[in-house]
């Protein structure tokens, strides 16, 4: 009897606690109230006739982006018929079969990386040079 008492009094103080921790916790109306006040600035301040982003940092920023990108593909392609190849030299007739079905699915997954790397690269120096 006593074992439930206490469970029902370990419980009430868990929800007391719950709801007096609530309010403060909460703060949803503040944040609403300053998102409402920061888009009323953003409406109310007018465009500024200054370019903050230019046509060279944009194509700066997309060559970054590109070498960053081809580095990662050669580097994933790399390691994947690192292990393509130690699982065809080391295992059975079985294993190699498998390791030559997989190497479908490698080249083409290659082929869409790198090509549509290389048609990022047509376009970005097609667009550089009308602009």
């Amino acid at each position: 009897m006593e074992k439930y008492s206490i469970i029902k009094m370990i419980s009430m103080l868990l929800i007391i606690s719950t709801l007096i921790y609530i309010p403060n916790i909460c703060k949803a109306t503040q944040i609403i109230d300053d998102s409402f006040t920061q888009a009323k600035d953003f409406l109310s301040t007018p465009p500024s006739s200054e370019v903050k982003i230019s046509d060279n940092n944009i194509l700066e920023i997309s060559k970054q982006i590109y070498k960053v990108v081809m580095i990662l593909g050669i580097v994933v392609a790399a390691v994947i018929i690192m292990v393509l190849g130690i699982q065809f030299m080391t295992g059975s007739i079985e294993q190699q079969a498998k390791v030559k079905e997989m190497l479908v699915p490698f080249g083409v997954g290659c082929v869409v990386v790198f090509g549509s790397l290389t048609i990022w690269r047509i376009v970005i120096s097609v667009m550089s040079s009308v602009v």
